[in-house]
């Protein structure tokens, strides 16, 4: 893949378009991306290109100057379709905005989406470049839900065999890998207790189909399989919040994992593991099943919670969880502001403040009233929320073991945390 800023009709742009034209064909790319596009009465660069090297493109034109236009371009060696362009917020007085192309590429294996935007130039812009970049990332957000699902499987099948091949290390893949599943399953969202995918799920005009034309066994099987080789231990802040954020992804999107047929899930992660496993044991079968099994068990144990605590309010709550202090490094759940850690230990009584770490959204330091607290661990008592055929025994007892394991990671991100620039006082709004 290149990508190309071609500096449209400055300079001596003749001498350079045929630099340009004999470099691309000696990279031969299946997938170009162009900037700074020129186009002519019915001559366009792109074109020109695509015809020389044998790709398809596509052409958006974002202004215009001595009758020549200017635009970006896409070329592939496959079709491209669902082709569309956007014009992106320009300051006032600027009447050619700048232009976000996106297409669909009909690759050989699955569609893949393709996209390229120049933003508007000088320093002094930079403003209206984070606002032109917030208006790209929505246009690409209107995905269809069977191109994300192709979209993660790449992604799963990539990273797995880039740490297999050697191209990234283990701590490369679970870097990228972590700053990807707390966008998509934690944090990514415009509400700070919601992941991206789940977000998706929630604003798409029919959520049944947005799951239905998602879900697959071939999906269960990716994202388990890219879980399952990312997830180190839980004694780093990373790693726990890691865990975390793949507990709460079962628990919120349940059908994501379960995908109807176990069976068929288990085919396709042996032949997941056949082609990216590794020489280190991490593709053994046995050791995948059973740590798949347990992540599912605590996702579904912490659905069991959330739908148990979905039918109290932050009042009655309050009213029954018998807490004297908050320790530092101990869960909270906070409803609307989501999971957060104590960083103090405070005793949880009237006219107290309890300095917190959110965990999801931007990681910023708040503090709540103590008595409009929710410990994670205080829900499991059953004085709290009494036992019923849903939230039982032994989903209480997969929490429990979930808390203690996270705790040292918990604990260290409390050590972190140091001091915050950003220091909400905040009072939780009943549910």
């Amino acid at each position: 893949m290149v990508t190309w800023n071609l500096w449209w009709r400055l300079g001596d742009w003749e001498t350079r378009a045929e630099a340009i034209a004999h470099t691309l064909e000696e990279l031969r790319p299946d997938l170009v991306c162009l900037q700074e596009v020129w186009q002519e009465g019915d001559r366009n660069q792109a074109a020109l290109l695509a015809e020389r090297l044998g790709l398809q493109h596509a052409f958006a034109p974002d202004r215009t100057e001595g009758g020549v236009d200017q635009g970006v371009a896409l070329l592939s060696r496959w079709p491209l379709t669902e082709i569309e362009c956007r014009a992106l917020p320009v300051p006032p007085g600027v009447e050619q905005p700048n232009v976000a192309l996106r297409a669909v590429v009909q690759g050989p294996r699955v569609p893949l989406l393709l996209a390229t935007t120049h933003l508007i130039p000088y320093p002094h812009r930079s403003s209206c470049r984070e606002l032109q970049l917030r208006a790209l990332v929505e246009f690409l957000a209107e995905r269809r839900p069977e191109l994300l699902a192709a979209d993660l499987k790449v992604a799963a099948v990539l990273l797995r065999t880039g740490l297999r091949e050697g191209w990234i290390d283990a701590n490369e893949f679970f870097r990228v890998t972590h700053r990807i599943w707390m966008a998509l399953f934690f944090c990514g969202s415009p509400q700070a207790e919601q992941g991206w995918l789940e977000y998706r799920l929630r604003t798409s005009g029919d959520p049944s189909a947005f799951g239905e034309a998602i879900r697959s066994p071939e999906l269960a099987a990716a994202l388990l399989g890219w879980a399952l080789a990312a997830a180190p231990d839980v004694s780093s802040p990373e790693s726990a919040r890691f865990h975390l954020a793949a507990a709460l992804a079962v628990a919120r999107l349940p059908w994501l994992w379960d995908a109807g047929d176990e069976s068929a899930v288990g085919r396709e992660l042996e032949v997941l593991l056949a082609h990216t496993g590794t020489s280190d044991g991490r593709n053994d079968v046995a050791r995948i099943r059973a740590a798949w099994e347990r992540m599912l068990r605590r996702g579904h144990a912490l659905l069991r919670l959330e739908e148990a605590v979905r039918n109290i309010t932050m009042r009655e709550l309050r009213s029954r969880i018998r807490c004297a202090d908050l320790h530092a490094g101990k869960l909270l759940w906070q409803g609307a502001a989501g999971y957060c850690v104590v960083t103090k230990r405070t005793p949880r009584v009237e006219g107290k403040k309890v300095p917190v770490l959110r965990l999801q959204g931007s990681p910023e330091e708040s503090h709540f009233a103590a008595p409009f607290t929710v410990p994670i661990l205080a829900l499991l008592d059953e004085a709290v929320i009494p036992a019923s055929p849903g939230f039982g025994e032994e989903p209480r007892r997969e929490l429990r073991e979930f808390l203690g394991e996270l705790e040292k990671g918990l604990d260290q991100l409390v050590a972190n945390a140091g001091e915050r620039v950003i220091v909400k006082e905040e009072r939780p709004r009943d549910t």
